[in-house]
């Protein structure tokens, strides 16, 4: 597989929609074994989906949903079997990571089931105690703060997973926002 010829895009139709669905209803329910009401639960609509794309062709999905102004959920992960092992879970979720810190949240929360734990750890997630039914599966529960892109008023485009303060004397000409990784001793400038 040629990495040019994997696109990843966000759902903005309905036919891309209706590709979203048909991945996972092969993945999700004829492979996983989801009842269809969980699949189809109601929440499309007002989710962030995104569609993975081999040469055209939809192999992969994943979205996210608010729980909070600055909590999400990724669900509905699915990736057909012919292109899994091969990176694109990975490029797949971090994409979505960026749409969601792009739409303001902060924290994201995944559900899978416990033998995918190592890879949601390698992507930077962490294991929150207890676990999840859904469908008659068992699910662990892991979130990952992400920090909301924000633009300050001078326009400034501060991303990451830092503590922003305030200062005295802006560091960028156009703004009052400093970034550091340590609240204590902000970086000088």
């Amino acid at each position: 597989m040629k990495p040019h010829a994997i696109s990843i895009k966000q759902v903005r139709t309905a036919d891309e929609l209706r590709q979203v669905q048909r991945i996972r209803e092969i993945v999700l329910e004829a492979e996983q074994g989801f009842p269809h009401e969980v699949n189809v639960d109601g929440q499309d609509p007002s989710a962030i989906h995104v569609l993975v794309l081999d040469r055209g062709e939809p192999v992969g999905t994943a979205r996210v949903t608010k729980r909070s102004e600055t909590e999400g959920m990724l669900a509905r992960i699915a990736l057909l079997g012919s292109h899994r092992g091969k990176g694109l879970a990975k490029r797949m979720l971090r994409h979505l990571e960026t749409v969601a810190k792009h739409a303001g949240l902060q924290t994201i929360y995944v559900e899978p089931h416990a033998h995918l734990e190592p890879f949601f750890r390698s992507l930077g997630y962490e294991t929150v105690p207890g676990r999840v039914e859904l469908g008659g599966h068992q699910l662990i529960r892991l979130r990952k703060r992400v920090l909301a892109v924000l633009i300050s008023e001078g326009g400034c485009l501060c991303t990451g997973s830092f503590v922003f303060m305030k200062q005295a004397e802006p560091r960028c000409s156009r703004s009052k926002t400093y970034l550091s990784k340590n609240p204590a001793r902000p970086k000088s400038g």
